[in-house]
């Protein structure tokens, strides 16, 4: 497994589920990035504070937060990072 995405809705505060995940697959070494989505379903404002919310909360178990992308499949925000991301997971894996 070279990477895995977990998708978290960012109109919700954290949610326990989402982070016993998370903290599941960090303590069994589980390559993963976090995508934030429906960030146009929030307030800039709100969504600032949400993503920042759930950060604050990975960084009570984690020393670094996972790469994380913030996303919108309706107005395509996001889409690129993520597609490069990946292209780049990909290269790095048939470079070795």
């Amino acid at each position: 497994l070279a990477l895995l995405f977990i998708l978290i809705d960012v109109r919700l505060k954290p949610q326990k589920i989402d982070l016993e995940n998370i903290n599941y697959l960090g303590k069994n070494n589980v390559p993963l990035n976090l995508i934030f989505t429906k960030c146009d379903k929030v307030k800039k404002e709100k969504l600032k504070i949400n993503v920042d919310s759930f950060i604050n909360r990975i960084l009570d178990t984690w020393e670094d937060v996972p790469k994380y992308f913030i996303t919108s499949s309706t107005i395509s925000v996001g889409l690129d990072g993520i597609l490069n991301h990946i292209s780049e997971t990909i290269n790095s894996i048939t470079e070795k």
